[in-house]
């Protein structure tokens, strides 16, 4: 405890940078058919090792989000969401889940986007061709297999063959290059950029 007080002294903007931060988040729209169009039956191949699935079982997706350490995902908000007709999808890794994505439909009430804070009480209306994609995870663990990639693959051809959406959209962090190049590939376009900022009490 010492030594931070004594470092808190020596770098008081540090104190600042505990209190107060800025994200810059980047938004991107993805539209379904270009993607499909894009890509044709290169994105249907299959792996023996992933599954994705639409769950409705709260236990089971409130169990990985607490395993990512996303407390925030109660199972009061994934019951609501749920019988509010949003979507969650999982995905597993020889039978194992290993990765969390939701989209949301209509208007949704939310306080974070991809880890970023932007208010206790923000809802936000979507228009009703366009779906939301917020707390996208994959576990740590399981990264660089290729997981996200055909996660992705599997929700736009769901979309696409059920039609009740056209477009995508979600918001990352500028610094997020991993994210941001799985978007491009997925025929995204920069639609937006914006500032949160985060205090903490």
């Amino acid at each position: 405890m010492l030594r931070y007080i004594k470092l808190a002294i020596k770098k008081p903007y540090l104190i600042k940078d505990v209190i107060y931060k800025k994200h810059l988040g980047v938004i991107f729209s993805c539209k379904i058919q270009d993607y499909i169009d894009f890509y044709g039956e290169e994105m249907f191949k299959k792996s023996e090792e992933n599954e994705f699935i639409l769950s409705r079982n709260v236990e089971q997706i409130f169990d990985f989000y607490r395993k990512m350490g996303r407390d925030s995902v109660t199972k009061e908000k994934i019951s609501k969401w749920l019988k509010d007709g949003h979507h969650c999808w999982l995905a597993k890794y020889d039978g194992v889940v290993v990765g969390g994505l939701w989209i949301f439909f209509g208007q949704v009430k939310m306080n974070t986007f991809t880890a970023r804070v932007l208010s206790k009480n923000k809802t936000i209306m979507f228009n009703n061709n366009v779906g939301y994609r917020g707390y996208v995870i994959i576990d740590k663990k399981y990264r660089g297999k290729g997981i996200y990639t055909l996660f992705n693959d599997w929700i736009m051809k769901f979309y696409f063959k059920n039609s009740c959406i056209d477009y995508i959209i979600l918001i990352t962090g500028a610094s997020n290059g991993a994210v941001i190049r799985t978007i491009m590939k997925s025929y995204g376009k920069l639609i937006g950029i914006v500032e949160i900022k985060n205090i903490w009490f």
